[in-house]
């Protein structure tokens, strides 16, 4: 079977999933940031995963899913007390995106990020409470570099898949962990002009899916984040085997599909 056949075969696995949901009582949800002790960086170990990324129709169109391009996920250590978090997407028709993340290996703060896209980039830094961030690609009054001192540490949104497998209050069926990230403020079509701190909630499911990844078939979890993402994870390893974005606007819906030990 060739691997675009594997990649749809576990997409229409997943396709048909509807999780069961196990909640006894309501709880409320348990809010963390980094320095919680129910982060545990030392789940962690160093990486390289690839998953195929299945581009799927906008409503009313015709095109057949087909896989859109690779995204690779690579954690590695950079010296005792860092870990070192490099994305790379490769997509048809457009730029290659780098991100690279330093973070505590313990507690998943994040230290420093740069993003490059074509010939611009970006770069965040964190010191304690304190943010700033710096792009090329701005010019004029946005040009300036962003700063703010937050009232207790946050989480970066760009680590969510690390924070799934380190953080094993997840698991409890039904319970909401809210993480506290950084992202940028930015409107549609617009540059970004400063920051906004978001709450990323998780919410595990019970899953009866099974899916084929390579080596065999794992039980899974389904994991929400934010309230209309979805994540599959083994359950032995909690590796994220799939992630799916649903329809943003002229967004079409997208999954991404572990096609690598």
């Amino acid at each position: 079977m060739s691997s675009f056949h594997r990649v749809l075969a576990a997409a229409a696995c997943l396709a048909g999933i509807a999780p069961r949901i196990a909640i006894s009582q309501h709880r409320g949800p348990i809010d963390i940031v980094p320095g919680d002790a129910n982060v545990q960086g030392s789940l962690l170990s160093p990486y390289s995963r690839r998953y195929s990324i299945l581009q799927f129709a906008c409503e009313f169109d015709t095109v057949a899913p087909h896989v859109d391009g690779i995204y690779e996920d690579v954690l590695d250590r950079s010296g005792d007390t860092v870990f070192l978090h490099i994305q790379t997407w490769h997509r048809r028709n457009d730029q290659v995106v780098i991100d690279s993340m330093w973070l505590n290996s313990r507690t998943l703060a994040p230290l420093a990020s740069q993003s490059h896209i074509g010939g611009f980039h970006d770069a965040w830094t964190f010191r304690h409470n304190s943010i700033a961030y710096r792009s090329s690609s701005l010019t004029g009054p946005q040009a300036r570099p962003f700063d703010t001192t937050m009232d207790s540490p946050v989480f970066s949104a760009g680590e969510v898949t690390l924070l799934l497998t380190a953080t094993p209050a997840i698991y409890a069926i039904g319970q909401t962990i809210r993480f506290r990230a950084v992202d940028l403020h930015q409107e549609a079509g617009e540059d970004p002009d400063g920051f906004e701190i978001s709450a990323i909630d998780v919410v595990a499911r019970d899953s009866t899916a099974h899916l084929r990844t390579p080596g065999a078939w794992a039980p899974l979890w389904a994991v929400m984040v934010y309230g209309d993402r979805t994540y599959w994870l083994d359950r032995r390893s909690h590796v994220p085997v799939a992630w799916e974005y649903p329809q943003y606007e002229s967004v079409c819906r997208q999954r991404y599909i572990l096609t690598t030990p």
